[in-house]
């Protein structure tokens, strides 16, 4: 595999970037963090400088172009970074200005891919969670279980207390609640404990629903960590 991935990167390194159309940029980014692999030669830093400059055109003019970035382009190249652990601060600051005026065009997988590559990332960017805060509420039920959990995990550890959006998650998780899995439902009891919100109908929900889930829990050794977040959210 290494010896396949030093020749990808050896004809890569002898594109020339300018020719490349915004969408295959953006897959290369992606790739490369699929791959876990930060090809040598500033490769990777080259290619999110041109993308950077492509987003800033696209934005700046006045019309649409068919070379523009689409929701799955952006959500890839975000994901590739983070999983190649490559922090590129010019890319994602575009980024973050233009998602907000789109979100309509990604799906609830795009925009919880999203929201946890930037928490991988530590790059917490105030607009953009904001903007991501008050439209995922309106779109829950497109989420499945491991999206919504995902999301309130992502936000915790970017420790962005939103309001909006926590309130909009303890009001519809109730009656999802016997769609996640032990490992989903720990993950948003610990991350909305630790958000210290307090939401009872939520608490007396999950309190409910894990009485049910014992078996499960103690099958996965998460028994203690469920208590301990049922604890802290009973707290409040």
């Amino acid at each position: 595999v290494q010896e396949v991935l030093s020749q990808l990167v050896e004809a890569t390194l002898n594109f020339r970037l300018s020719e490349m159309r915004t969408r295959d940029l953006a897959r290369f980014i992606e790739a490369w963090g699929l791959l876990r692999h930060t090809p040598k030669g500033r490769l990777m830093e080259r290619m999110c400088n041109t993308l950077e400059q492509r987003l800033k055109f696209s934005r700046d003019a006045s019309e649409a172009s068919s070379n523009d970035l689409n929701s799955a382009g952006i959500t890839g190249a975000i994901l590739g970074m983070s999983l190649a652990g490559f922090k590129h601060e010019g890319l994602l600051s575009i980024m973050c200005e233009t998602v907000p005026d789109r979100l309509f065009e990604f799906s609830s997988s795009e925009i919880s891919k999203m929201l946890y590559s930037f928490a991988r990332l530590e790059y917490r960017h105030r607009q953009y969670l904001l903007a991501m805060g008050d439209h995922v509420p309106y779109r829950l039920k497109e989420f499945t279980a491991q999206e919504i959990s995902t999301s309130v995990y992502a936000m915790w550890l970017l420790k962005f207390r939103h309001r909006k959006f926590l309130t909009g998650v303890c009001d519809h998780l109730p009656e999802r609640l016997p769609e996640f899995n032990v490992h989903s439902l720990c993950n948003s009891a610990y991350a909305l404990g630790k958000l210290e919100f307090k939401h009872r109908k939520f608490t007396a929900a999950l309190s409910t629903h894990v009485a049910s889930r014992v078996k499960d829990l103690n099958k996965e050794k998460m028994v203690a960590n469920m208590l301990r977040s049922l604890q802290t959210l009973q707290s409040f």
